[in-house]
């Protein structure tokens, strides 16, 4: 029997996907493997949006959303558990809103002990374009709105949000129209308010000393609302991924106690 081009492109793709989660198999838990392998197949069977486990980070867990595969449009994101509205139902590597009205919020909680992580992969569209990503929100997903401490990404640089404040970080994290780009934000409820701060690269590539050493921080923001969800605006953007981690990756401030003698 002669095997076709195409056929032999989807053997191949098989296989390179069966051996690709044998090898992540050695080092996951049971449990870990199983929502793997299912992902895995949902990401060939259906191009769907998806949701992975990923590796934790010492004991913090951390779920992948990816939103780039091609059939993975505003109408479906509700298969991963999110709400949406004015995001346009289309797909270009990535969800699209072109608004200050398109927003993304999560039907589930994320937070523990009042801290979270979120990494976003995204590219801004246009010089006027800007990505809202709230953390430790409280979330209405009728009205499709997030309220709580909120990073506001820009061209330009970074800012965070206090009420409809805008204040840039001392840093400046720049991201380039039409680039993709990814950051490490990381929320915290403490002190007189939320610590807000993180770094320009994806969680998983950061050093142990990089997680005690921020890029750009903040503390005691004034935030309201506090919540257990996240949620985004996606004011010309395209949102390709994010990562939630529930709980601390950022590792800077921790108290050690040590025996007195």
């Amino acid at each position: 029997m002669v095997i076709g081009g195409s056929m032999k492109l989807y053997i191949f793709t098989i296989l390179t996907l069966i051996s690709f989660v044998a090898c992540q198999e050695k080092k996951q838990s049971n449990s870990e493997k199983q929502r793997s392998q299912i992902a895995a197949l949902l990401l060939l069977q259906s191009g769907n949006c998806t949701e992975v486990s990923l590796p934790s980070i010492d004991e913090t867990n951390r779920i992948e959303f990816n939103f780039s595969n091609s059939n993975c449009t505003a109408s479906n994101v509700g298969s991963v558990g999110f709400a949406q509205i004015g995001l346009e139902n289309i797909n270009e590597s990535g969800l699209v809103g072109k608004s200050q009205g398109a927003r993304l919020v999560s039907q589930r909680a994320f937070s523990k002990d009042g801290k979270v992580n979120i990494e976003v992969t995204y590219k801004l569209t246009a010089s006027d374009g800007y990505l809202d990503v709230t953390g430790n929100a409280s979330v209405n997903t009728t009205n499709v709105t997030a309220s709580g401490p909120t990073f506001r990404i820009t061209p330009s640089q970074i800012k965070y949000l206090e009420g409809t404040t805008e204040s840039a970080f001392s840093t400046t994290i720049s991201s380039p129209v039409n680039q993709f780009k990814t950051l490490c934000l990381e929320i915290h409820e403490e002190g007189a308010g939320s610590h807000m701060f993180g770094w320009s690269k994806a969680c998983s590539a950061l050093t142990p000393a990089e997680r005690g050493n921020y890029e750009f921080d903040e503390e005691d923001i004034n935030s309201q609302k506090q919540g257990n969800g996240i949620g985004f605006v996606l004011n010309k953007v395209v949102l390709q991924k994010i990562v939630v981690s529930q709980g601390k990756i950022g590792t800077s401030g921790s108290i050690q106690f040590f025996p007195l003698y």
